[in-house]
């Protein structure tokens, strides 16, 4: 007698039956609401995935761009549901932008999506040159981004693309927590004209926002009140659910502390991080890529012009190449665990 089968969620049912028509009036509020009701860990590339496909439904001005990924990437359930508006150019990430951004000076929106590493690595002449100096209507997305990518191995794992990325002048760049923030600002990139990075990975997270969530770009997120606070971590992207774990556990040590998600991570907002640079004693910026470039550069940068007396301590990846293995084993590893983070604070703290 054959065991009973567990109950597929909402979202893993979508995205094995790809090409199921969605049902007219679907909208991105029903979808969230859907994979709230489910409460299963999802992908902010499967949240993309499914998101796309919505979106597509309702502006046939969306075009979407692959460089042989797209079942990686999920791109392939808006192939499958718009095969005439797909366009997978193989491996040749620069034809893939450079098409891009011929769409777009046609008025089309395109999606240029693949993993961050190709992207980002092999891309960036035309993404500068063509894209950004342009200013072109371009969105990229840059999926498997981090040590998140695991098993892959450091040829797949983009720790140097935000870096990269937010040096190219006019070019915003988004790093969303979870797949709640990934369908938001996903929606808010393709409705705002001029270029965008999106950043993705491919764990699976915890759902850490409600339906009500309303993503602003520009502004971070902060989690608590920050006044008063001893220790402010300031996370972006799948760090974020722990960096709010490891502020749990810093408050059974009577530490008080606060969590900002900053998901836009250019522009950044000075305005709220100046606030609570005058707040705090420690300000501990929590990435999944390279310390250099990255978020806790980008703060440090900021933090500069400004007078606080507030620490500040980077968390990252330290001057390495990533490696095939476990997400988890490998953010172990390099220390990026809550009960890591939070060991590290309590040490930073005892020696100030």
């Amino acid at each position: 007698m054959e065991p009973p089968r567990k109950p597929r969620s909402f979202s893993l049912l979508l995205m094995r039956s790809p090409t199921a028509k969605i049902p007219e009036g679907f909208g991105m509020d029903t979808l969230i609401a859907k994979l709230l009701e489910a409460n299963h860990p999802l992908a902010p590339r499967d949240a993309f995935g499914l998101a796309l496909r919505e979106l597509g439904q309702h502006n046939p001005q969306i075009v979407v761009l692959d460089a042989d990924l797209a079942h990686s990437t999920r791109a392939r359930l808006f192939a499958r549901q718009f095969p005439e508006r797909f366009f997978n150019v193989g491996i040749a990430e620069q034809d893939m932008v450079s098409i891009g951004a011929g769409l777009a000076s046609c008025g089309k929106i395109p999606i240029v999506v693949t993993y961050a590493t190709f992207l980002v690595g092999r891309g960036l002449d035309q993404i500068r040159n063509m894209v950004a100096y342009g200013h072109l209507n371009v969105k990229l997305i840059g999926t498997h981004a981090g040590l998140a990518t695991g098993e892959d191995g450091a040829t797949h794992q983009a720790l140097e693309d935000i870096g990269i990325m937010r040096g190219i002048p006019g070019l915003r760049v988004i790093s969303p927590s979870d797949a709640i923030e990934t369908i938001k600002s996903l929606e808010f990139a393709i409705n705002s004209k001029g270029p965008i990075y999106l950043r993705l990975t491919r764990e699976k997270t915890e759902l850490i926002h409600h339906k009500d969530y309303q993503f602003q770009f520009g502004q971070v997120e902060i989690f608590g009140e920050f006044m008063n606070k001893k220790v402010a971590l300031l996370a972006t992207g799948t760090m974020v659910i722990r960096a709010l774990q490891a502020a749990k556990l810093l408050e059974k040590e009577d530490i008080e502390t606060c969590v900002v998600n900053v998901h836009t991570i250019k522009p950044l907002n000075t305005n709220a991080l100046t606030k609570i640079a005058q707040e705090v004693d420690l300000i501990v910026t929590i990435e999944d890529h390279n310390i250099t470039g990255g978020l806790g550069t980008a703060i440090g940068e900021f933090l500069s012009g400004i007078k606080t007396q507030a620490i500040l301590k980077k968390f990252g990846i330290e001057e390495s190449f990533g490696e095939s293995g476990n997400c988890q084993e490998l953010y172990f590893k390099h220390q990026l665990t809550a009960g890591q983070i939070a060991k590290r604070i309590l040490k930073i703290l005892e020696c100030n």
